[in-house]
């Protein structure tokens, strides 16, 4: 299916992503609600993106369902502010009434692992000696990293809780983390304004990013595993290309801080809503005509292909100014401002599918976004 995808001609695959950005054009919003009596601070698609996961400064990490919105369950475990949390590859896949499902962080050094079974942890992350910053889950599953304002990231192992790896390289208090889609790299930033990229093998840090004039408190990989964008106080994002080992794009996206980015990467929920037409087949040599009713068309194959030129086509930011943009990739221009948002923005994120952008804020609600045109 990969070779089938790379015979595509240009001219189609430049048709369907120009299709996908006038689709990402119509998101409009779909629900608002409070998630908590306290600021929202961190918010995260399900890996089936059937949930949310919102994090808040009253401690607790709170679930919700999508796209109803209906509140299913409470964590509570954290003893101050919740600062980072992620969902495990794998989440709500697995019958294990003891599986991991949930990594979160808080203000204190404290990081617990949580399970949807229950509304407690059942583990803890013990090491950080100060506020941590944020927490992803390696690829695998296996693995968590954690970034701190103790200037140091670390590694830990899920199944044993153990620490794998502490890092320092950083001179200053470390913010954000991301692991490479593979899992071989991860890159870390933080207060010192640099960007780090690490080899998860060696604990090496194999690259530097050097740009940005404030903190960096975001970063996201693309899907294509070379390219990183960082946010941060200087109200800019930065793309930067691994191959060239340096930045090859400075967007000036927002008038105040940026709290996150994110690439999209499409999951194998993505049902294709917003391009090409359901009764359209794509040929190897990217023409596309009317499907054959006599003929046995392999829908998954063509979805496959959808999904993979699309996948990382948008970049979607949001910033203490109040705004979350969508911005396309390559000449990086913003194609929809998301509105009715009259805070800051405190987080945001993409879900697998690709059908709704979610925004949690300063104000105590999330918003979920969806394009005008998709059936809910």
């Amino acid at each position: 299916m990969q070779a089938t995808e790379l015979t595509l001609s240009i001219p189609f695959r430049k048709k369907l992503v120009h299709e996908w950005y006038n689709h990402l054009k119509t998101f409009v919003t779909y629900s608002s609600q409070f998630g908590d009596d306290r600021p929202l601070s961190s918010i995260q698609f399900s890996p089936d993106s059937k949930m949310l996961g919102i994090g808040s400064w009253s401690g607790y990490v709170k679930l919700w369902s999508v796209p109803k919105c209906e509140h299913i369950k409470t964590l509570k475990g954290h003893k101050d502010k919740v600062s980072g949390l992620s969902f495990h590859p794998m989440s709500g896949k697995r019958d294990t009434e003891e599986a991991v499902d949930i990594v979160s962080g808080d203000m204190l050094g404290g990081v617990n692992l949580w399970s949807l079974n229950k509304d407690t942890p059942i583990a803890k992350l013990e090491g950080h000696e100060a506020r941590v910053a944020k927490v992803a889950f390696h690829p695998s599953g296996r693995y968590v990293g954690t970034t701190s304002f103790d200037t140091t990231w670390r590694l830990w192992d899920v199944n044993t809780q153990q620490e794998l790896l502490l890092q320092k390289g950083h001179s200053r208090e470390v913010f954000a983390i991301g692991f490479q889609c593979d899992g071989a790299l991860v890159a870390t930033a933080g207060m010192d304004a640099i960007g780090r990229i690490w080899d998860c093998r060696s604990g090496r840090s194999i690259m530097v990013f050097q740009g940005h004039v404030k903190p960096i408190l975001t970063l996201d990989w693309s899907p294509n595993g070379y390219t990183v964008a960082t946010g941060g106080e200087d109200n800019s994002i930065r793309v930067w290309d691994l191959r060239m080992g340096k930045c090859s794009y400075v967007v000036p996206a927002h008038t105040n801080l940026i709290t996150t980015v994110k690439f999209w990467d499409a999951k194998e929920e993505f049902t294709g809503d917003g391009v090409g037409e359901s009764n359209r087949k794509y040929k190897a040599n990217g023409e596309d005509t009317a499907m054959d009713e006599s003929k046995d068309s392999d829908d998954h194959t063509q979805l496959m292909i959808k999904k993979q030129i699309l996948s990382g086509t948008h970049l979607v930011s949001s910033s203490h100014d109040g705004s979350t943009k969508i911005f396309t990739i390559g000449d990086w221009k913003p194609v929809r401002v998301l509105g009715g948002i009259d805070s800051k923005v405190m987080s945001c994120d993409v879900s697998g599918d690709g059908r709704f952008i979610a925004t949690a804020s300063y104000d105590r609600t999330f918003k979920l976004f969806v394009s005008e045109n998709t059936q809910v």
